[in-house]
């Protein structure tokens, strides 16, 4: 239910925009003016595999449930996090999530309000000449183009905001609506909202798959031939889609790139098909030739490079050859098919001969070893590096971060890792999930014992796969 105090706000504001003149739509929009089912569906798995494309099912599990596990339902607003940036509008709205909607296409796009915000209908009308002579400043109806049309026909926006947005486990949590037993399962909500299912240690059975690297799809946009003086152009546009995703490997956002890239296509005159050759090229001797451009009329003289010789040293059987040894290069001596010289092909030198080495330093999981010995044909002292070798004291831990106080709970981070002891090198790692613990009432979770040492609004320490994991015992046997 609406508050009173929050009528009165929107009161407010609709004189202010009224009096200024303002052509804004004053009539109400709500969460389904901005949802995308498919969005959604594709940005949760659980949800995909639980309701397939059933847009009806997924707009129910959003406003009973996603809201409150502070999933992400649209590209274009992120409910949640605009809620939770503002207390103006938490303290009018309450659990109202239609009036967050209806206030930020009425009231937020002018007010310049934009945390929360992951696409800008303002940028989208004005990139979009047939949008915004449509629509004009309607942008409830803006947001249902974009929706329905725009992200198919692969349009985007002259403003796209690309401030990230603020990471699922950093934020503000909303009021939940208690079930049957007491609430929700927040670890579970939480594993949720990294699309993953909790197993019973609080970590999860696999690593987190790495996000993957956007592969741009060009599409030309404009073309200039070259001429006889002048170069020439294409210009492309990228018409793909990039995510943006939070510290956790999350993605947050779906954005629409802007990358544009441009080929020249230098001038040239154009030379017919008969020329005039002044000299004729050889295998190593360059030609000249004469011509009349056949768009400019204008007279030229170009130079045709000489066409080299011609062996193959895969194929042709050599004159005579050499042996390389560790000192000096050899060779291979091949007779030319065109003009009969004779070429010499080199040959890379010899390795040493090596009988025995001696070890300076051994190789490890963590670094590169050297040894030394001394050449049994050129007697030159020869170094050279050992490579690294495997992981072999691998191990398999759930890390804890430190746990915060956020109202009368205590919760902390989980996050299970695959890491060498001996090096500390990260092979796998997760999605950390959040756990509920008891509230010791002395700043320490009375279940795993670890102390209140941060703030609900601290981003916790993430590992991920090719970083490095190391106690203070494990330090000590870095080298």
């Amino acid at each position: 239910m609406r508050s009173k105090r929050g009528k009165r706000v929107l009161t407010i504001s609709l004189l202010a925009i009224m009096l200024a003149g303002s052509s804004l739509r004053v009539s109400a929009a709500g969460v389904r003016d901005v949802f995308d089912a498919e969005y959604y569906a594709g940005r949760y798995s659980d949800l995909k595999s639980a309701y397939g494309n059933d847009e009806a099912a997924l707009l129910n599990h959003f406003m009973t449930r996603g809201v409150y596990e502070g999933r992400v339902m649209s590209p274009i607003l992120d409910v949640v996090a605009y809620r939770a940036a503002y207390a103006d509008l938490n303290a009018a709205f309450g659990d109202d999530w239609n009036a967050y909607v209806n206030h930020y296409l009425t009231y937020g796009i002018v007010e310049k309000r934009t945390s929360g915000v992951l696409f800008d209908l303002a940028g989208y009308a004005d990139g979009n000449p047939d949008v915004k002579a449509a629509y004009g400043e309607d942008y409830i109806a803006i947001a249902r183009h974009y929706i329905t049309y725009g992200i198919k026909e692969g349009r985007s926006s002259s403003g796209l905001l690309k401030q990230a947005v603020t990471a699922a486990s950093d934020r503000i949590r909303v009021s939940e609506p208690a079930d049957s037993a007491g609430g929700p399962d927040m670890a579970a909500s939480e594993s949720l909202r990294a699309g993953e299912p909790a197993d019973s240690a609080g970590g999860l059975d696999t690593a987190a798959p790495a996000p993957a690297e956007h592969v741009h799809r060009w599409e030309l946009t404009a073309f200039q031939a070259a001429s006889c003086e002048k170069d020439g152009y294409r210009d492309y546009q990228c018409q793909g889609m990039v995510e943006v995703t939070d510290s956790a490997g999350c993605m947050i956002a779906l954005l629409h790139c802007t990358e544009t890239k441009r080929e020249i296509i230098e001038a040239a005159h154009t030379r017919p098909d008969e020329v005039v050759y002044i000299t004729y090229e050889d295998c190593t001797r360059t030609g000249l030739i004469k011509y009349s451009c056949t768009v400019c009329g204008e007279t030229q003289q170009e130079v045709i490079p000489a066409r080299g010789h011609d062996y193959d040293t895969d194929t042709d059987q050599p004159l005579r050859s050499k042996a390389s040894t560790c000192r000096e290069a050899g060779y291979d001596v091949f007779l030319c098919r065109s003009c009969g010289a004779e070429v010499r092909e080199a040959r890379p030198l010899a390795e040493h001969a090596v009988k025995e080495w001696v070890i300076d330093r051994e190789a490890t999981c963590a670094g590169e070893g050297l040894r030394h010995g001394r050449c049994s044909l050129c007697s030159l002292q020869v170094t050279e590096s050992i490579p690294v070798t495997n992981h072999i004291n691998v191990g398999n831990i759930n890390v804890y971060e430190d746990a915060y106080g956020e109202n009368t709970s205590v919760r902390h981070s989980v996050q299970n890792i695959t890491y060498c002891r001996d090096c500390g090198y990260i092979i796998a790692a997760n999605t950390p999930s959040y756990v509920n613990c008891a509230d010791a009432g002395n700043g320490v979770c009375g279940t795993c014992g670890l102390a209140v040492a941060r703030k609900a609004s601290e981003a916790v320490r993430v590992y991920r796969a090719g970083e490095y994991y190391l106690t203070e015992t494990e330090e000590q046997h870095m080298p």
